[in-house]
């Protein structure tokens, strides 16, 4: 795509780094979101959830955690949908206290 002068977009960028998490291409995904930061293209809660939902499967529960609380300084507001994503993988990250007290702050 790049090489033939098309510059990706946002939309872009969300679904490829929902399909790289998908397949558990996670440090891919990491990339090509740094990759999104650098060039200053923004992105929205949806893109976020897949982040979070990936790091999330991958075991990284501390990266999505660090993630999820630099999504709400950065103004974008979580979903219902972005805190399941944290509360299922504190949940099977044993982290429960953590969960919970998430669970508190959705409500």
């Amino acid at each position: 795509m790049k090489e033939k002068g098309c510059v990706p977009k946002e939309n872009t960028y969300a679904i490829l780094v929902d399909r790289l998490g998908r397949v558990g291409n996670v440090d891919e995904m990491w990339k090509l979101y740094s990759e999104m930061m650098e060039k200053g293209i923004k992105h929205d809660t949806v893109t976020m959830n897949n982040l979070l939902d990936s790091l999330g499967r991958a075991g990284r529960i501390s990266v999505a955690c660090s993630m999820f609380k630099g999504m709400k300084m950065k103004g974008l507001t979580p979903t219902m949908f972005t805190y399941n994503i944290l509360i299922n993988g504190l949940g099977k990250a044993g982290m429960m206290e953590a969960a919970t007290a998430l669970l508190q702050e959705m409500q």
